[in-house]
């Protein structure tokens, strides 16, 4: 192999790599986009109840149950990755942060790290997320 090709596909791979990446944080930030439906969901709900019929409730019920069995599925994604045990705590971090919603700076207080410490967390949890991820 020529120092060329052996150069063009390092960058290849790590080009590929970054759009895996990329993806994965993509299919876990949605999560906190479906919570925001399920809330606005229930907004709506308490808001116009009293003039909501009854196929207009079914439909929301059915959209409410899709975006919980979405969310459900990104858990489960985090759950399922398979990560050594050593490296654990990217599976915290990508709960505390994409589940539980929390910054990065509560993640690193949470989990008694530094935020530097944290930023290089969530970089290689997102690795591990590119891994297991298949869109």
């Amino acid at each position: 192999m020529t120092e060329y090709t052996a150069c063009t596909t390092v960058r290849a791979t790590s080009k590929n790599i970054k759009i895996k990446t990329e993806s994965a944080r993509s299919y876990l930030e949605s999560y906190k986009m479906y919570a925001k439906m399920l809330e606005m969901r229930e907004y709506e709900e308490k808001l116009f109840s009293l003039s909501n019929q009854e196929a207009k409730q079914a439909a929301a019920a059915y959209e409410t149950v899709c975006l919980k069995t979405r969310m459900r599925e990104i858990e489960n994604f985090i759950e399922e990755l398979n990560i050594d045990s050593k490296w654990l705590e990217c599976k915290i971090f990508l709960k505390y942060h994409y589940i539980h919603g929390y910054t990065i700076e509560e993640c690193s207080e949470k989990m008694y790290i530094s935020r530097s410490t944290a930023y290089r967390l969530k970089k290689r949890a997102l690795r591990f997320a590119a891994e297991g991820f298949s869109a």
